[in-house]
């Protein structure tokens, strides 16, 4: 039992044993697709290793990219895997940053933004909350993409409920105001058809070939049938789902709609 526990606090996934909790309000969003799809609107996806972006929302970034937005990808690590004794670390954070830059430029994102905290091993601290204040006050985006920490599919990575939470943490602090589409949640009150764009999703998910090469089959049905139960939310055949809320600078306080 003792090693079992030592494993599960080792490794960096997380499972919620006590069931899973939902929102008691989560009414549908109102935001209109069209609004999103304005050229020059600005982005933010912030992520926390090279992949996530294309996994949970790489259909939404190519009808962002080709709509004209300007989309900045942040990345709190570099993918390097630094809690496996056995890996490269220098060879890993080296071709998953290569793999990233990759696959960025396929949905016509800017360079991204690589903050190196540790992979596997993410906290909520001031670093990484002040580090997330200064891209949001620099890039100053109408819309966040960032992880759901609240509500969060179960397991799923520890780094990824810590990047949810610095980044809320993060635009409280500066104030910010837009919509933040919470991606990788078990409560979406809004998706994105991405029928259409789901070769393109494919391809931009492969170029991760370190991390799905090898397991290409099963990470592709796991992304589609996701896609299908997200679909679900507006009748389309795939979709990509998000908790979405409009954030308010007036009450500095996350209003649902």
């Amino acid at each position: 039992m003792g090693g079992f526990v030592a494993f599960y606090h080792w490794q960096p996934w997380e499972v919620d044993w006590l069931g899973a909790l939902m929102p008691e309000a989560n009414p549908r969003s109102d935001l209109d697709s069209a609004e999103l799809m304005k050229t020059g609107i600005r982005v933010m996806v912030v992520v926390a290793h090279p992949d996530d972006s294309e996994f949970y929302a790489g259909g939404i970034l190519h009808a962002l990219g080709e709509a004209g937005a300007r989309i900045q990808l942040v990345v709190a690590t570099d993918g390097d895997k630094d809690y496996y004794w056995f890996e490269d670390h220098e060879e890993n954070s080296l071709i998953r940053r290569g793999e990233q830059d990759r696959a960025t430029d396929l949905w016509r994102g800017l360079p991204p933004i690589y903050l190196g905290f540790a992979d596997g091993r993410v906290r909520s601290n001031l670093a990484l909350r002040r580090a997330l204040e200064r891209e949001i006050q620099r890039f100053e985006p109408a819309v966040i993409l960032g992880f759901d920490a609240e509500f969060p599919r179960s397991p799923s990575h520890q780094d990824h409920r810590r990047v949810g939470q610095a980044t809320e943490a993060a635009f409280e602090e500066s104030r910010w105001q837009g919509w933040l589409l919470r991606m990788e949640t078990r409560a979406p009150n809004w998706a994105f058809d991405i029928t259409s764009r789901w070769d393109q999703k494919q391809k931009t998910v492969m170029v991760h070939e370190s991390q799905f090469g090898p397991k290409r089959e099963f990470i592709l049905e796991l992304i589609r049938s996701r896609a299908e139960k997200d679909g679900e939310l507006i009748g389309a055949a795939l979709a990509e789902g998000f908790r979405v809320t409009r954030v308010t600078r007036r009450s500095a306080s996350k209003q649902a709609y």
